[in-house]
């Protein structure tokens, strides 16, 4: 069996554990599954599964496993507006951590359109291959919310 540093990097909006792994330097991770145990209990558990490619030495993996059903995400648009060729979308997305341990959050915006813009937000973001990416820390049973407004030509 192949060891590997992986790292929890969070959850992202659609509640899919993230990892980064870095592979070994003494040889190449081969296509196929991928296996992510976590300790549940004091036992081991499967966290998750993935098919991946074949992955040169030392370059990052990133691992998408499961969903989280004590992490709520929601979120949903309160306004639209369009004028002269542009539409502004108006953005509100409540989480809460219903875990009894503290997690990292990822909230990510697709930016799809060439021309898309992020006019305003609640909290700073950074860009991550083209897509607004929001991270937050909660608290075993906090709450966070974010608000954004968005803009793309039609």
């Amino acid at each position: 069996m192949l060891s590997m540093n992986c790292v929890p990097r969070g959850l992202k909006e659609q509640l899919r554990q993230n990892f980064t792994c870095s592979t070994p330097s003494i040889a190449t991770l081969p296509a196929g599954t991928v296996s992510v145990m976590e300790t549940a209990a004091g036992a081991p558990a499967l966290a998750g599964e993935q098919k991946i490619d074949d992955v040169a030495v030392g370059l990052p993996l990133e691992l998408h496993l499961g969903r989280a059903m004590d992490v709520a995400v929601l979120p949903r648009v309160t306004a639209i507006t369009r004028k002269d060729h542009v539409q502004h979308t108006s953005v509100a997305v409540s989480f809460e951590n219903d875990k009894p341990e503290p997690i990292v959050l990822e909230h990510r915006q697709y930016a799809g359109a060439q021309d898309f813009k992020l006019e305003t937000a609640s909290a700073p973001s950074v860009l991550d291959k083209g897509d607004r990416v929001w991270t937050f820390h909660l608290a075993p049973g906090q709450k966070a919310q974010l608000t954004y407004v968005m803009s793309e030509r039609d």
